[in-house]
């Protein structure tokens, strides 16, 4: 009996879930051309809060990649990028009304790779069908005319409270220069 129980109990264990979800970059687009220095002040300006993602309809929010989903991204319009001094990166969101909220990170949360700013965060998922942490790697470039942005996700987590599942997922995004 207590071999039974102990299987029962174990069981949820063997019953991992992975998934791996990878968009190659959008061959209509404009290719990344490699930036000419390692610098990433070309990268500071404002952009368009909603996007473009080349395999789904819907308009993304920068707002909600930087941040996510428990940030105020339904209200922005804009998202503004600053280099105020070395090793510090500031992040304002505006929606109509004016400035919703604004951001300050340090070497621990953004780095410049190579003329590519690359901001990361972490983040816990809080949902009905599932509960975890998500990490998430934000790789931006400078486009002619706007940001492209490469997401990484790593997310994981309890499904119903049972089921441990583990997913990763990369996507590509567009968002215009104002």
């Amino acid at each position: 009996m207590r071999a039974a129980l102990a299987a029962v109990s174990l069981a949820p264990l063997f019953l991992v879930a992975c998934a791996v979800a990878e968009y190659p970059y959008p061959v209509a687009w404009e290719p990344i051309v490699p930036p000419p220095s390692d610098s990433c002040e070309r990268l500071a300006g404002r952009y368009a809060d909603r996007g473009e993602r080349d395999d789904e309809p819907s308009k993304p929010s920068l707002t909600r990649e930087l941040f996510g989903e428990f940030s105020d991204w339904e209200k922005a319009t804009a998202v503004e990028l600053a280099l105020p001094r070395d090793k510090v990166l500031e992040i304002t969101v505006s929606g109509s009304a004016g400035r919703l909220f604004s951001r300050t990170l340090d070497e621990s949360d953004f780095s410049c790779r190579g003329g590519r700013l690359v901001v990361k965060s972490r983040r816990f998922i809080l949902g009905y069908i599932m509960s975890g942490r998500q990490h998430i790697e934000l790789e931006l470039n400078h486009g002619p005319e706007q940001l492209i942005t490469q997401v990484e996700e790593l997310a994981y987590g309890m499904m119903f409270v049972v089921f441990p599942v583990v997913g990763t997922a990369r996507h590509w995004y567009r968002f215009r220069r104002l």
